[in-house]
C-alpha cells in the first residue's frame, strides 16, 4: 500500500515538473535578465508584429500570415532562439545598469527598445535563411482566385442548382523583393504577373456545345442571386457572348482596393444531363476555362437526388480537352442521397480548370419527351433548320414554276433568215463555193425543186425488230418541162 502511494506521489511530481518545464518553455525566457522585460503574451505579440513587418515589406497580405501563423510560430521560435540569446547577452553585457534599473525608468525602456530591435532583426533574418519559412514569402501579388468552391444539386426535374463561392485576391501584379518560388513546394506564387481585377470579376458560362452528328446543343444559364461578402448592394449584369454568357460583377464607378474578396453566385442551368439507355450521365465543368489568372484551390460537392447511386467517377484538370487527373474525389452516402466531392491536388494555371464526369441511376431524374428533345435540337441549330427549310421551299418553287410555265415550246418550222443569190440554183452556189461536184448538190437540187413545187417527195420508214430502220423516198414530177 505504501509503495502504491509512493508511486502515485512520484507520478504526480513528474507530471508537475513536466508542466513547469512546458510553462517555462512557453515563457520564451531567452536569458534570465530578459524575464523582467517581457511576458509570454508580449513575446507572442512581438513575434507576430515582427513577422507582419517582414510580410508587409515583401508585399504579402497579412491574411496569409494569420492563416498560417500556427505553423509559422514554432518554426520561427526554433530558428531565432540561438541568435536572440546571443544578441540579448550582448545587450546585457553593455547595459548592466539599465538591466538593474527600475521598471518604467528611462534606462529600463532604453534596454527594452534594444531587445525589441534585435529580436525583430533576428525574425527578419530567419525568414531569409530558412527555406521552410522563406516559402511563405513566395507570394505573387498578381490577381488570382484563392479558393473556388462549388455546390451543385441535381434536381428531379433535370435542372442543376449551383452555388459558387469564389474568393479572389486583388493585387498589384508585383512581387516583393525577397519573394522566390519553390516548384516542389505548395507555393503561393500566382504564375505570370497580371492585374486584371479592377471593379470585380467576370464569370463566363458557355452554353453552346457540339454533340452527336456534329450538331449543336444548348444549355441554359439563369442567374438567381449574386453577392459580395461585406457589400449586399453589389451590382451585376449578364451579357450575351458568342458561345454563351458572361456575368459581370462589380460597380462601374468603384475600383476595388488590394485585398481578398469573396463572391457568391447562385444560378440554375438545364439540359446538362445526358440521358443514355440504361443510365443518366453528367459531365460538369466545375470552374470553367475562362479565368485568365491562377486558381490556388478548387473543390465541388455534387448532391445526387434521393435514391440515385453514382458510378464511373472521373475528374480531369488542365486546359480544355486535357486528360490530366491532378484531382481526387470522395463519395459519401447520406440519408438525403449520395454526395460526390471533387478537389484539385495542385493549383490551376490561367485558363485551366477542373471538370467531373459520372453516371447515376436512371429514372430518378425525369427524362425529357420527344417534343422537348426536338425543341432543344431546333433551338441549338436554328440556322441549319432554317437554311434546310429555305432550300426545300426554293426547290419546290422552282419545280412548280417549271411545271407551269417552264417547259420549252415545240420548235415548229424553221425559216431561214437569208436569201440565196439570184438566178443561181443551190447546186450552182455549192459548186462556186467548194469548186467541185458532190452528191449533196443533187439532194439540194431535189429539195429546191420540191420547194418550187415542181416535184413532190414522199417519205416512208420501215422499222423491224433487231434491224436498222429503212427509209424510202419517192418523187413525183408535177410539172412538165419543155425540152
Amino acid at each position: 500500500m505504501k509503495k502504491l502511494v509512493f508511486r502515485l506521489l512520484l507520478s504526480c511530481f513528474l507530471v508537475a515538473v513536466g508542466l513547469l518545464r512546458n510553462a517555462e518553455g512557453q515563457s520564451y525566457s531567452y536569458t534570465s535578465s530578459s524575464k523582467r522585460f517581457f511576458t509570454s503574451s508580449e513575446i507572442n505579440e512581438l513575434l507576430y508584429n515582427a513577422a507582419k513587418d517582414v510580410f508587409e515589406y515583401n508585399k504579402v497580405p497579412e491574411n496569409v500570415l494569420k492563416n498560417n501563423f500556427e505553423t509559422i510560430q514554432p518554426l520561427l521560435l526554433s530558428e531565432i532562439k540561438p541568435g536572440v540569446i546571443k544578441q540579448f547577452k550582448t545587450i546585457e553585457f553593455y547595459n548592466e545598469q539599465g538591466i538593474q534599473s527600475a521598471v518604467d525608468s528611462k534606462p529600463y525602456h532604453t534596454v527594452k527598445e534594444q531587445y525589441i530591435k534585435y529580436f525583430s532583426r533576428e525574425v527578419e533574418q530567419a525568414f531569409l535563411r530558412s527555406q521552410p519559412l522563406r516559402k511563405y514569402l513566395s507570394f505573387n501579388t498578381s490577381d488570382r482566385i484563392s479558393f473556388f468552391k462549388s455546390d451543385v444539386t441535381i434536381q428531379t426535374n433535370g435542372k442543376l442548382l449551383v452555388t459558387e463561392t469564389i474568393t479572389v485576391y486583388n493585387g498589384d501584379g508585383e512581387k516583393g523583393p525577397n519573394a522566390t518560388t519553390f516548384a516542389d513546394e505548395d507555393a503561393t506564387d500566382a504564375g505570370d504577373n497580371n492585374d486584371q481585377i479592377k471593379r470585380g470579376i467576370v464569370r463566363t458560362f458557355p452554353t453552346i456545345y457540339v454533340g452527336d452528328y456534329q450538331l449543336f446543343y444548348n444549355t441554359s444559364f439563369k442567374v438567381l442571386k449574386v453577392e459580395r461578402k461585406g457589400d449586399p448592394t453589389e451590382q451585376w449584369q449578364v451579357k450575351k457572348q458568342a458561345n454563351g454568357y458572361a456575368l459581370y460583377i462589380g460597380k462601374s464607378d468603384y475600383f476595388l482596393p488590394n485585398g481578398f474578396y469573396t463572391y457568391s453566385i447562385t444560378y440554375e442551368t438545364e439540359h446538362q444531363l445526358k440521358h443514355l439507355q440504361n443510365e443518366d450521365q453528367l459531365a460538369w465543368n466545375i470552374t470553367g476555362n475562362g479565368w485568365n489568372f491562377r486558381i490556388d484551390s478548387a473543390s465541388c460537392t455534387i448532391h445526387l437526388p434521393k435514391g440515385a447511386k453514382g458510378t464511373d467517377f472521373l475528374c480531369a484538370t488542365g486546359l480544355q480537352g486535357s486528360t490530366a487527373q491532378d484531382c481526387n474525389y470522395i463519395i459519401t452516402d447520406e440519408e438525403g442521397g449520395m454526395n460526390l466531392s471533387f478537389k484539385t491536388s495542385r493549383p490551376l494555371l490561367p485558363y485551366e480548370g477542373i471538370s467531373a464526369r459520372f453516371s447515376f441511376t436512371k429514372g430518378v431524374v425525369a427524362t425529357p419527351g420527344f417534343i422537348e428533345k426536338v425543341g432543344w435540337l431546333f433551338m441549338g441549330n436554328k440556322p441549319v433548320f432554317i437554311l434546310s427549310l429555305l432550300i426545300i421551299l426554293l426547290i419546290a418553287f422552282y419545280y412548280i414554276t417549271w411545271r407551269r410555265v417552264g417547259k420549252d415550246p415545240s420548235p415548229g418550222n424553221i425559216i431561214p433568215e437569208f436569201t440565196p443569190p439570184a438566178n443561181l440554183s443551190p447546186a450552182a452556189v455549192s459548186y462556186v463555193y467548194f469548186q467541185e461536184w458532190n452528191n449533196k448538190m443533187v439532194a439540194a437540187t431535189i429539195v429546191d425543186l420540191a420547194v418550187k413545187k415542181a416535184i413532190k417527195i414522199y417519205f416512208q420508214t420501215q422499222c423491224l425488230y433487231y434491224k436498222r430502220r429503212k427509209h424510202f423516198f419517192s418523187i413525183i414530177c408535177l410539172l412538165q418541162f419543155q425540152r
